[in-house]
């Protein structure tokens, strides 16, 4: 029997718009090299995760990018569990968190302007200062659609 027990939680594919099989193949082959090095891995979707399997794992490797699964993850990071991945850090880099975060920071970043969807933003453009084109990309998370 293994020493190292170690619960995997592989990513929803909602969350991997056409990358679907390279995010899978990525995690299927950082499970069997562990496995190959000793270790026991358990692996489960986000949904089971969520649902309570392999919740009681004291290491958990993950891709997961859904808020229950990020909420749980922190629960358990929390109560000690070492989660490759954190949820914390997961969160943190949702674009508008990371943004402010670098921003904050002091690190150098593309010059952004945060709005609310249903603002009217031409004069708070005007007024940043931009002049040339811009991108508008939605603040919470990645890409979800093709």
């Amino acid at each position: 029997m293994a020493d190292i027990k170690i619960t995997g939680v592989m990513r929803a594919g909602t969350f991997s718009p056409n990358h679907i099989g390279n995010d899978a193949a990525i995690f299927n082959i950082v499970a069997e090299q562990l496995r190959k090095r000793g270790c026991e891995v358990s692996t489960y979707s986000e949904e089971q995760f969520v649902q309570g399997a392999g919740n009681d794992a004291r290491i958990i490797l993950n891709m997961c990018r859904e808020p229950r699964s990020l909420a749980l993850l922190q629960q358990l990071e929390d109560r000690g569990a070492l989660v490759i991945n954190s949820g914390y850090g997961i969160e943190n880099c949702t674009r508008e968190r990371m943004t402010r975060i670098l921003i904050g920071s002091g690190i150098p970043y593309p010059e952004s302007l945060m709005v609310n969807t249903d603002e009217v933003v031409k004069d708070r453009i005007v007024k940043a200062g931009f002049t040339g084109g811009c991108w508008v990309k939605r603040g919470d998370l990645h890409t979800m659609h093709r």
